[in-house]
């Protein structure tokens, strides 16, 4: 992918990250029986959470927030000190949407990039 294009598909970009991931080649490219357009059953798996943590997101739902993440899930962004879980993501989460009351985030594509592993 040429430096500076900017109008690379998602398609794309989740090639590069797998290719820059080294993910192993028994796993990627999907396998042969694979219905192009349709995620395998293990990648909706997957892309639900991502829906999930979404609509938490826009329904302002601190709990469903954290509730979205895996047991050993954590949420960092460059505004906190370290991984937030639990109750900590919670009240991270109510004080964004209390601090930005229209926040909310429009997903526009993703991909599952690695097992395990979306883009969005």
């Amino acid at each position: 992918m040429d430096e500076d294009r900017t109008d690379a598909t998602i398609a794309e970009v989740a090639a590069a990250v797998r290719r820059d991931m080294a993910a192993s080649p028994e796993e990627w490219p999907p396998p042969d029986d694979a219905v192009p357009g349709e995620p395998s059953p293990e990648d909706a798996e997957v892309l639900a959470v991502v829906y999930r943590w979404f609509d938490a997101w826009n329904a302002r739902d601190p709990e469903a927030v954290a509730a979205s993440l895996a047991e050993r899930g954590a949420f960092v962004e460059p505004s906190t000190d370290g991984p937030l879980r639990e109750a900590d993501l919670a009240d991270h989460v109510r004080a964004l949407v209390t601090r930005f009351p229209d926040l909310s985030f429009d997903l526009l594509a993703e991909s599952v990039t690695a097992p395990n592993t979306v883009m969005a």
